[in-house]
């Protein structure tokens, strides 16, 4: 297991609500909290709910879903995709004793019904870690910058170091030879960031980009590191 997948898995193991997704009826997003039912590492999170439920006839229907769990500092979003457990002994081996508030035949119940949500792909911000990750291999299809948060997709936008080399934290637009190409506080590199931000993403208002940056920008190594 790679190591960013290890502290994704590790931040899961803590949290206890999650936000899961399904398509619903209009073809829209449907969010709900939920708590967790259990996990394998990140590639697969169970969830209970009822067999009755809107989300169950969601997935049902249309098998593909997100979650998303963090805490102050850390996040990580999924999308993958949902399947209803059949196996009743696993389905048992899952049960909590709250559930029977909401399930009171007990694992037998035949409103007790368990999701597995498959992930797909992750993206993963964690201990100043930005990645877009894969499930099926487990690589890390894309890095962001450590200073600006750009997507670093290809090795042409990677920064260098002083002999030349690339350098994958940083973008060439941040890091050239080794060193910072502008000295800026964060501050000021959030308000340099906010018209490529806009072009990029023109149904976000300024105001929104902005206090995006200022919740993400933080969590990266070159502004960690100064707060540290």
């Amino acid at each position: 297991m790679a190591a960013i997948e290890e502290k994704a898995a590790a931040l899961l193991e803590r949290c206890e609500v999650l936000s899961l997704a399904s398509i619903n009826e209009d073809g829209f997003p449907r969010i709900c909290v939920m708590s967790k039912a259990g996990s394998e590492g990140i590639r697969r999170v169970f969830f209970a709910t009822g067999t009755s439920s809107r989300k169950t006839a969601h997935f049902m229907k249309n098998p593909k879903a997100g979650i998303s769990y963090g805490d102050e500092k850390d996040s990580v979003t999924m999308t993958g995709t949902i399947k209803i457990v059949e196996d009743d002994g696993f389905k048992k081996s899952l049960w909590k004793d709250w559930y029977t508030a909401h399930f009171p035949g007990g694992p037998e119940d035949p409103e007790y019904c368990v999701l597995q949500f498959d992930a797909l792909e992750a993206t993963i911000y964690v201990d100043g870690d930005f990645v877009t990750w894969r499930a099926s291999d487990g690589r890390c299809l894309c890095r962001y910058c450590q200073s600006c948060g750009m997507p670093l997709n290809s090795e042409e936008l990677y920064g260098t170091e002083a002999d030349g080399s690339k350098n994958g934290d940083y973008c060439r637009y941040c890091m050239t030879d080794g060193r910072f190409t502008a000295d800026v506080t964060l501050e000021e590199m959030i308000e340099l960031c906010l018209p490529h931000m806009s072009a990029a993403h023109p149904e976000i208002t300024a105001g929104s980009a902005r206090e995006m940056m200022r919740r993400l920008l933080p969590g990266l190594k070159r502004w960690r590191s100064e707060r540290d």
